[in-house]
C-alpha cells in the first residue's frame, strides 16, 4: 500500500464530495479527514493504480470547477438563456481539455500531497492564463444581442476542435447519468441545477453523438439545448 495526501481547501465542499465519492467508487476504504482553520487534509492509503486514478481525478477537477470559475467570472452579461449561456460554457470548458489534463498530471506525478489550488497557482499559472485569454475571445465573438442560432454557431466553432468521445448516452435513471462506452459519469456539481450540470458535462467531453434514452426525463429547454447542439 501507499500512501498520498490531499490538501483542499475549506470552502471547497463540492470538490471534496467529488473526490470522496470518486474514492469510495473505486473501493478504498482507508481515508483519514482531517480538519483545520482553512484546509481539509485527506490522507489516503491505497494501491499504485489507484494513485494514478487519483492523479487523472485532480486532473479532472482543475480543468472542471476551477476553469468553470474562471469562466463564468469572465464571460458575464450575455443576452441570451441559461442553457444556451451554459451550453458555451461547456464548450469552453473542453476546449484544450486531454493537453490540460496530462499538463497537470505531469506536475503532481511525483507529490505525495497534492493541493490542486496551490498547484494551479504556482505551478500552472499558465493554464489560469490560457482560460483568461480564452474567455476574452469567446467574449468578443458574441454579438451585443445574440440570437440562439448565433450562439450555438459558436459552440460548434469551439468543439470543432480537439479529441471526440465517439457516443455519449443520457440514461434513463434516477438521478440522470452520462453513459459513454458503458461508464456512468454522473453530472459534475458545478451548480445548483441538475439540467445545467448536466448539460455542462455532456458538452465538456465533447461527444459526437448524443443519445437520449428517454426524452420525456429532460425538461423542455435542456432537451431543446441537447437538439440545438445536434444542428
Amino acid at each position: 500500500m501507499e500512501k498520498i495526501g490531499l490538501l483542499l481547501q475549506k470552502n471547497e465542499v463540492q470538490e471534496r464530495k467529488y473526490i470522496i465519492e470518486k474514492l469510495t467508487a473505486w473501493g478504498v476504504k482507508d481515508i483519514a479527514e482531517k480538519r483545520y482553520l482553512k484546509h481539509v487534509y485527506l490522507d489516503v492509503s491505497c494501491d499504485a493504480k489507484t494513485i494514478e486514478r487519483i492523479q487523472r481525478a485532480i486532473a479532472d477537477l482543475i480543468t472542471t470547477f476551477y476553469k468553470f470559475r474562471v469562466l463564468i467570472s469572465s464571460i458575464k452579461d450575455i443576452k441570451c438563456n441559461i442553457y444556451e449561456y451554459y451550453s458555451l460554457i461547456g464548450a469552453l470548458l473542453s476546449t484544450d481539455l486531454e493537453k490540460e489534463k496530462n499538463h497537470i498530471i505531469n506536475a503532481i506525478r511525483n507529490l505525495k500531497i497534492i493541493a490542486p489550488y496551490s498547484i494551479l497557482q504556482l505551478r500552472l499559472d499558465h493554464l489560469m492564463d490560457n482560460w483568461l485569454s480564452l474567455s476574452s475571445l469567446a467574449s468578443a465573438l458574441i454579438p451585443s444581442k445574440p440570437k440562439p442560432q448565433e450562439i450555438f454557431e459558436l459552440i460548434s466553432y469551439f468543439l470543432a476542435d480537439g479529441d471526440i468521445t465517439p457516443r455519449l448516452t443520457i440514461t434513463d435513471t434516477e438521478p440522470l447519468n452520462i453513459s459513454i462506452n458503458g461508464e456512468i459519469i454522473p453530472p459534475v456539481p458545478l451548480t445548483d441545477d441538475a439540467d445545467v450540470n448536466l448539460l455542462l458535462t455532456a458538452i465538456r467531453e465533447h461527444p459526437s453523438h448524443i443519445v437520449i434514452k428517454n426524452q420525456d426525463r429532460l425538461s423542455d429547454p435542456l432537451l431543446k439545448a441537447f437538439r440545438s447542439l445536434g444542428q
